[in-house]
Order: structure tokens, then C-alpha cells, then sequence
């Protein structure tokens, strides 16, 4: 596969390949039937699990302190926290540093640092600016639009190399698009990049709309061709 690859068709530039592939843009909605909130689909899980000599459903950390959290509020699909675990666990016990945007209540922050452990660091970004007041050792919040280009620039002069990034932030189509093109590239190349909600892809009020273009489900399919079309026999239609 070639190294170097420039993604035509989803302004994204200079991009490579093989970080795309490592870096595994995540949509936390691939449990689609929405495991927790769903027993039918945790019953055919159950059963596939048993089937296979998979591990068992069970609870992780993560879902144990969300069960048990009576601070802040933290805001997440329950089916979130298996594919947090799958993705994120091997970076506990470790130097690790995250960004969320989308810092609300303040609970998830603490859900972070207790996952991670004290080798965390954790930049919460959010427009309100009463979040700062999430600020302590191991957190930083930096306030601003994340629909705002320049601002989202400002902070790839400040932020260090990203090991997981995780925008739950406005969930609008303009937000998502503007938040991946600039700060992807930020990520380190064994790192994740997880963009949560993507059900507003077709919510018209957040710009969605099934096929309708511009959508971040629209955007995020020619990313296929950015791993595949590689093998097109019709390089003036996609140069390889």
C-alpha cells in the first residue's frame, strides 16, 4: 500500500493512508443496536459470545464508575462504554494525553482520569466558559467555538501529541468536519480518533439528513476510498 496518499474528494490533505488505518476513526455508534439500552441485542451478544468462546458480556470499569458515580454528571450511551474499553484500554497505567470536546457537567473528565490513572492528562474543550471551573492537577480546559477553524488551529500550537481524541462536543456537521480536518493530524500514529453521535448525520437540524451531502457519514464514506481505491484501474479518477 502506498505510504503517502492525498484523499481526494474529502478535503483532507496529505493525509496518510496507513495512519488512517492505525489511528481508526471510530464511530462509538458501531454497536448499532445499542448494547445497554437494548436486551434483544444484548441476548443475541450473549449468545454470540458463547458461541465463539469470546469473553462473556460483562461490565467494565468504565461502566462501574458511571454506575456508581454520584458527582458530576457524565452524559454517555451506556453501549459507549464496551467500545471505550475496547479501544482505550491499552493506554492505562500509562503517559497518556486525551482531548474531549465537549467537557458539559464535568463528569466525564473524572471518568478519564479514573480509567487512565495518574499518568493522564486530560484537555477538555467546550464553549461554555463555566467549564473552566473543571480545571485541577492532570486537567486543562480550553474554552472557545469548535466550529471555529482559527480557534481549533490555536490549539494545535498548544496541545501535545494526542493518543485519543474523542469529540463529543456540538455534534453538528460543521463542528465534526471542522474538528477532524484540523486536529487528525495531531493524533499519534497508534492513537484513536473517536467521533461520537453520529446519529445528528441525519438530523436536519444539526445539517443532517440521510445521503444528504456535506453530512460527516457522507464525508467519513470516502474515507473507504482513501484505503481501497488504491487498487482503482482508473487513476484519472482517483490518483493513486
Amino acid at each position: 500500500m502506498p505510504r503517502q496518499h492525498a484523499m481526494q474528494g474529502t478535503g483532507v490533505r496529505n493525509a496518510r493512508v496507513d495512519n488512517l488505518a492505525a489511528k481508526r476513526l471510530i464511530d462509538a455508534n458501531e454497536c448499532g443496536a445499542q448494547l445497554g439500552c437494548n436486551p434483544d441485542a444484548i441476548a443475541v451478544q450473549l449468545a454470540r459470545s458463547r458461541h465463539s468462546g469470546a469473553r462473556q458480556f460483562r461490565m467494565n470499569d468504565l461502566e462501574r464508575f458511571f454506575n456508581s458515580h454520584a458527582g458530576p454528571l457524565i452524559h454517555k450511551w451506556r453501549h459507549y462504554f464496551e467500545i471505550y474499553d475496547r479501544h482505550f484500554a491499552r493506554f492505562r497505567g500509562g503517559s497518556v494525553n486525551i482531548v474531549e470536546f465537549g467537557v458539559s457537567q464535568g463528569g466525564s473528565i473524572q471518568m478519564w482520569k479514573d480509567y487512565f490513572g495518574p499518568g493522564a492528562k486530560v484537555f477538555g474543550v467546550d464553549i461554555n466558559p463555566n467549564c473552566k471551573r473543571f480545571e485541577e492537577p492532570g486537567v486543562q480546559i480550553f474554552i472557545g467555538d469548535q466550529a471555529d477553524r482559527a480557534f481549533l488551529r490555536s490549539l494545535a500550537t498548544v496541545l501535545p501529541p494526542i493518543d485519543i481524541l474523542i469529540d463529543d462536543g456540538g455534534h453538528t456537521m460543521k463542528q465534526q468536519i471542522a474538528t477532524f480536518e484540523e486536529l487528525f493530524a495531531l493524533v499519534s500514529p497508534n492513537g484513536v480518533y473517536l467521533c461520537e453521535d453520529l446519529h445528528t448525520s441525519y438530523w436536519r437540524e444539526f445539517g443532517g439528513g440521510y445521503r444528504r451531502r456535506g453530512t460527516f457519514i457522507e464525508y467519513s464514506k470516502a474515507f473507504i476510498d482513501g484505503l481501497n481505491a488504491w487498487h482503482s484501474r482508473e487513476p484519472r479518477r482517483f490518483g493513486v
